[in-house]
């Protein structure tokens, strides 16, 4: 729990970061962000200050909602859901969730990602050998 200095600190700089948020349509986020890293830890700081931007532009697009352009809004949607899905295809997994099948001499990829995070092993340490090309 916050003492109450730093609970009123938060509290103003809520209101504070709104207005600017509200004035320029940017940057009242980053610096509400901010000040909560000064006050908390940063998993209670991010839960917090996703909440306060979710009501905020929650509000935000409830006063606006007469003016909003939904042709622009489907396009976006479709944009951003087709990006999604490929970027989804081609993502890099950690190599505790890939099938662990040997690699040669016996090692299997959960070692190689346990020594060195998220790295693919490298190819030719996967594959069998190949001829030598000329």
């Amino acid at each position: 729990m916050l003492a109450p200095f730093a609970l009123a600190v938060v509290g103003i700089t809520v209101l504070i970061t709104s207005f600017v948020s509200g004035l320029f349509g940017m940057a009242g986020g980053m610096m509400l962000l901010g000040v909560l890293l000064v006050f908390m830890d940063v998993a209670p700081a991010m839960v917090l200050f996703g909440v306060t931007q979710m009501a905020s532009n929650g509000w935000r697009a409830t006063l606006w909602w007469r003016h909003v352009q939904w042709s622009i809004v489907w396009r976006f949607l479709v944009g951003s859901t087709t990006v999604f899905l490929l970027m989804r295809s081609i993502a890099i997994l950690p190599r505790h969730h890939a099938p662990r099948r040997p690699l040669r001499g016996g090692r299997h990829h959960h070692r190689a990602a346990a020594a060195g995070g998220c790295r693919r092993p490298h190819p030719r340490r996967v594959l069998p050998e190949e001829p030598a090309r000329p």
